[in-house]
């Protein structure tokens, strides 16, 4: 070999092992700034990306619009999403619309693609079909837009372009009315929580609805659950954020899981398994919430039952053997030992007697078994108030009107059932079901 061969050979290695330490620099860099990113709480250096995943069940209405639901979607997202110190910020925003429907719905999702589109957010939009059955399968659906390549796409791009930059996707609904600076809201919880793993603000109904106080309530209640018992409350569909981990082009956890994919209760079966994530953090904070169509349909957890099946849902209370007795000895409890559970949670918000009984019977272990009885008194105390409010605003009641309530809220009680049957584990559901048919 010539001395310029051997000298060409040389540099060939010396420009090698400048690539190699050039690599594990950029790399080190890297991971200095993603370290400098999580620990500064310092609100003006938060950066952080919003992947949106939107799933847009199509209605026949949508063939005879003009303007494409997407469309209203993305200027709603625009105009409201942030506050004027955040500015527009559409760097930080991708949205995925996943147009889906029955098998008859195929020439409706065909006409909405059609539909021009123009935004400054980055978006994509596609459509997928689900079968001509009598439930919606809403955690499939989920799922599917979760999976899809365009969701995996605009990962790929804001990591390309912002490698260090920690991503959340957000799970909204296509049918918010308003967005209330929800994505400036995230950001103050990351500021003050350093990019929590689960997080939500939560919805409330418009101001003109019907139900707009009940709303309200329902997510006062939530909050305080929460400040005491993280997990002990239900983070709504319309509204949740769950942080992307590294190296992931999308949530490695799934909606539809090994559990029955017809159940309805979306996050708590996606929640259930990023909980299991190392340094996983939950948080349902009272900053503003996105505005979504109002419903006689959304339960309150104003409610015992509702509070009940939401303090158990992501399994962070175990029912003990004692508990287990309990049921044993109460036959009038027909329903299951879940339905007893809930139960016995339900009365933790009737009176502090009764939350020291249940406390004091050692029916529950688990992470959340001393979280439940903080999370029930503070609810306790501030049911307490609202009550109180209220009596003093109606004076002396007519009959007839709190007959009716007691009506309503029995039939609302009898639907919660079905809720609770959710809770069981699917061993256990089938069982009862073979029983009932005996």
């Amino acid at each position: 070999m010539s001395m310029s061969d051997n000298i060409k050979k040389q540099s060939g290695m010396e420009n090698e092992e400048k690539k190699k330490e050039n690599s594990s620099l950029d790399q080190l860099e890297t991971e200095i700034s993603k370290l400098s990113i999580k620990d500064s709480s310092d609100r003006k250096d938060i950066r952080v990306k919003f992947l949106i995943n939107v799933a847009v069940g199509v209605t026949p209405e949508m063939s005879t619009n003009a303007e494409s639901h997407c469309q209203k979607f993305l200027d709603l997202l625009k105009s409201q999403a942030f506050r004027d110190e955040d500015g527009l910020r559409y760097e930080d925003i991708a949205v995925v619309f996943g147009l889906n429907g029955k098998e008859s719905d195929k020439e409706i999702i065909k006409t909405e693609l059609r539909k021009t589109v123009e935004s400054e957010i980055t978006f994509k939009k596609w459509g997928f079909l689900w079968s001509d059955d009598n439930k919606i399968p809403y955690r499939l659906i989920r799922e599917e837009n979760k999976q899809s390549e365009h969701t995996k796409e605009f990962v790929r791009n804001f990591r390309e372009n912002n490698p260090e930059v920690p991503i959340y996707f957000c799970f909204f609904d296509a049918d918010t009315v308003g967005f209330n600076e929800v994505l400036s809201s995230y950001i103050d919880v990351i500021s003050e929580h350093n990019y929590p793993t689960v997080m939500s603000t939560g919805f409330l109904f418009p101001e003109d609805s019907e139900f707009r106080i009940q709303s309200d309530h329902d997510r006062e209640v939530r909050i305080i659950t929460a400040e005491h018992f993280p997990l002990g409350t239900y983070y709504p569909e319309p509204n949740f954020c769950v942080l992307l981990p590294d190296g992931c082009d999308t949530l490695p956890e799934c909606f539809n899981g090994a559990e029955d994919t017809q159940m309805n209760m979306e996050s708590p079966v996606l929640i259930r398994q990023v909980k299991q994530r190392k340094g996983f953090s939950a948080v349902f904070a009272n900053k503003k919430p996105i505005i979504t169509c109002d419903s006689r349909q959304k339960h309150s957890h104003t409610k015992p039952r509702t509070w009940a099946i939401s303090a158990y849902t992501h399994r962070e209370l175990i029912i003990t053997s004692r508990c287990k007795e309990e049921y044993i000895r109460d036959r009038t409890n027909a329903c299951g030992i879940y339905y007893f559970a809930i139960s016995l949670l339900g009365t933790l918000l009737k009176s502090e007697k009764r939350a020291q009984e249940i406390e004091m019977g050692e029916y529950f272990a688990g992470d959340g078994a001393d979280k439940v009885i903080q999370a029930a008194k503070a609810v306790r105390g501030y049911l307490s108030q609202i009550n109180a409010e209220q009596n003093d605003a109606r004076g002396l009641e007519d009959p007839r009107e709190q007959e009716e309530t007691e009506e309503q809220e029995e039939t609302e009680e009898s639907e919660e059932l079905e809720e609770t049957e959710e809770l069981e584990d699917p061993e256990q559901r089938r069982a009862r079901r073979e029983r009932k048919k005996r």
